[in-house]
């Protein structure tokens, strides 16, 4: 079995600009994009305007840890009730889910998922917070899960449902393809470097370098792209496409050529 990875990005089902709301058109095309093209999926979801809003009030973040709060405890139920939602309407659509909590992705029995994907019920998981040993409470990002989940099953790519195009340049046009390299310890797009100095350290260490401008709670562009590479270094394609066209999604989903951007690496 080869499952494809389903990244729907905060910026896909919800109106970021717009606190704790929710685009059910734009999951309503992403889910009957998923129930025509047929595949085997594994499906995570961003927080958008719930996770990244109720995360940033708090002071919680991927890039270092924090003790119990009420923040915990009010971003979780945020999640949890974006997550009741798309799931509904991904059910409604006839794709049928079995939640997992992001605690417990390192912790899954690859067989038995893969037995509950057999019997066309798809796993579902989201950017969440969890706690880690004797270190604290952080936040763990949809895309970080992409990676985990990748390593874990037998995953063909990684599919990143977005609110635009693609990947865009300073000029708004869509990057078709786009290499990442490595020189000298820093990651490079072209010559513009999206992590300075070692990028050969754990991500615990990476994830404050590609922090250092970003407003997103889980690294923004520069952590997905780092995904990206890692999964490219695995033999896996990274396809960054919109929710605004069912048909092209279904194109990226089946293999076929489709508008939006794929990462690749140039062997570095």
């Amino acid at each position: 079995m080869s499952l494809t990875v389903v990244k729907m990005g905060g910026s896909s089902i919800t109106f970021k600009d717009k606190p704790f709301s929710i685009n059910e058109e734009g999951i309503k095309n992403i889910a009957e994009a998923l129930s025509e093209a047929g595949m085997q999926y594994f499906l995570i979801h961003g927080g958008g305007s719930w996770g990244h809003p109720a995360a940033t009030i708090y002071g919680l973040s991927s890039f270092y840890h924090s003790d119990g709060s009420k923040g915990i405890s009010f971003t979780k139920i945020k999640m949890l009730q974006l997550s009741v939602q798309v799931q509904k309407i991904l059910m409604d659509k006839g794709l049928f889910t079995f939640y997992f909590p992001a605690q417990l992705i390192d912790a899954l029995n690859k067989d038995e998922v893969l037995e509950m994907i057999e019997r066309s019920v798809y796993p579902i998981t989201f950017g969440d917070v969890i706690y880690e040993h004797k270190k604290g409470f952080r936040v763990i990002g949809g895309d970080e899960i992409a990676l985990k989940v990748s390593y874990k099953f037998p995953v063909n790519k990684v599919v990143f449902i977005m609110g635009t195009p693609g990947i865009m340049d300073e000029n708004g046009n869509v990057i078709k393809k786009i290499s990442i390299k490595r020189s000298e310890g820093s990651m490079y797009i072209g010559d513009v470097p999206i992590i300075k100095g070692n990028s050969f350290e754990r991500f615990e260490k990476i994830l404050p370098k590609i922090s250092e401008n970003s407003p997103d709670a889980t690294g923004g562009l520069g952590f997905k792209l780092y995904v990206a590479y890692m999964l490219a270094k695995m033999g896996i394609s990274s396809e960054f496409i919109s929710a605004g066209d069912k048909e092209n999604i279904i194109k990226a989903l089946k293999g076929y050529k489709f508008d939006g951007s794929v990462v690749i690496t140039d062997g570095s």
